[in-house]
């Protein structure tokens, strides 16, 4: 059962509150788990505890019980829907309400053992001594060092042929399997890692200006086994989990059809400024690829955005707004409200939400996104040559007649989402201030 307190009693809170609100829930088609429509199908008070709730239990499972991905689905098909549901059950017997919250942590909190995980980094070197950091010991893969930790050396020289210097990172881990046991200590030794860049950063601070130094990550290849109070047991969990070394392939057609579709043979033939701005979007974008975790992904690409259309001076109040009222006068094609959205959970990022806030999917789609406004931006210049800053070029959308067509469209529906008033109010600002210019 789940036996932290907070956890339970957050979790007992929000079922409780879905219960008395579900028959409304339920009116819409039910929904697939998804981050962005809780609002709609929630309500922002409900989906602000879900969201909490959500997170206590993922703090108390991931990652010794659970891999993230299989808890979130597990929690809302398990417990959200099932109350939605049955609602009259569940608020006029409390005891069936324990019992279901009662099961869902009985299948995850099954009994912990002890592993030892070895995880292989290439060209990292860290000397002869080993570096500890949050209890993972990072070591060169000397003979001595194998023979001491029974790992097979055989396989150790496969993993470094052809690759340089190989260093060996050991953490020991509680879970309750070796594959669980695998992604524990991986989350550990990434953050590990991030400190020994911070420290190598600090100490060669002032000596050297080549990042490429740091570049290095976990390449991949791991070893996984129990650890027994006996002689060492043999390595349960052996393979290879691609992460450093890219993918290689023929890509002339796709970059030549990625130039076409942006446009970008017309990118020396724009103003000079909107030409810069593009390029700096451009680097932000290209450099979310060379992130490991989607969140840091995420912010790169809002980054990338912010650039293409917040290039006003001074500082922009309600950035989101701005960026999803733009994005949609230019031709953008996602609904403003999800643009708003997404770059709320691009706040919850920045300023330090303890977990992750997005996946893979919502990174692919807010690439799209960067993609598509790079595209009408250089199509938009392109057919006004006379402005000559994209500062000028954002001047040219929030026309008196484009803001009143965007707020008659979401009075009239045709936009949706429950931050659409938030963008209509933006759009009503924007529409004054024009009024009282041309006044």
């Amino acid at each position: 059962m789940l036996m932290k307190l907070d956890c339970r009693v957050s979790l007992v809170a929000f079922l409780n509150h879905l219960a008395e609100s579900a028959p409304r829930m339920l009116e819409k088609e039910e929904p697939e788990f998804d981050f962005t429509p809780l609002s709609f199908w929630l309500g922002k008070d409900l989906a602000a505890e879900l969201l909490s709730a959500l997170n206590n239990i993922r703090l108390e499972l991931v990652p010794k019980y659970a891999e993230d991905i299989y808890l979130v689905n597990a929690f809302w098909n398990e417990l959200v829907c099932e109350v939605a549901a049955n609602p009259q059950v569940y608020r006029e017997r409390p005891e069936v309400m324990d019992d279901l919250i009662d099961q869902f942590g009985d299948i995850w909190k099954k009994p912990l053992s002890e592993f030892e995980v070895i995880y292989s980094i290439n060209y990292l070197a860290v000397g002869q001594e080993p570096i500890i950091l949050l209890g993972v010991e990072f070591f060169a893969p000397t003979d001595e060092a194998l023979a001491e930790r029974a790992i097979p050396k055989a396989e150790v020289d496969r993993w470094g042929k052809g690759k340089g210097t190989l260093t060996l990172a050991v953490a020991t881990v509680e879970a309750t399997t070796t594959e669980i046991a695998f992604e524990a200590g991986r989350e550990q030794v990434v953050d590990a890692i991030s400190l020994i860049k911070v420290s190598a950063l600090q100490g060669l601070a002032g000596k050297t200006l080549d990042d490429e130094l740091l570049q290095w990550r976990l390449s991949g290849y791991y070893l996984v086994r129990p650890v027994t109070a006996e002689k060492p047991s043999e390595w349960t969990l052996r393979g290879f989990h691609r992460q450093f070394s890219p993918l290689v392939t023929e890509l002339g057609n796709y970059i030549q059809q990625g130039i076409e579709w942006l446009n970008l043979e017309l990118l020396n033939d724009l103003p000079e400024d909107i030409r810069i701005r593009i390029l700096r979007s451009i680097y932000w974008i290209a450099h979310s690829a060379t992130h490991e975790a989607d969140d840091h992904k995420f912010v790169d690409l809002f980054t990338a955005l912010e650039i293409l259309l917040l290039p006003d001076e001074g500082i922009v109040r309600n950035k989101g707004a701005v960026i999803a009222l733009r994005y949609n006068l230019l031709g953008g094609y996602l609904s403003p409200s999800a643009m708003k959205r997404m770059y709320n959970r691009r706040n919850d990022v920045i300023h330090g939400n303890p977990l992750p806030v997005v996946g893979p999917q919502d990174t692919w789609r807010l690439r799209l996104e960067c993609y598509t406004t790079v595209r009408l931006i250089v199509r938009a210049s392109s057919s006004q040559p006379e402005v000559s800053t994209l500062r000028g070029l954002m001047t040219t959308l929030e026309t008196e007649e484009r803001l009143t067509t965007f707020i008659e469209r979401a009075e009239k529906g045709i936009y949706e989402g429950s931050l659409l008033p938030d963008l209509v109010k933006e759009a009503r600002n924007k529409l004054k201030k024009l009024k009282r210019v041309a006044k």
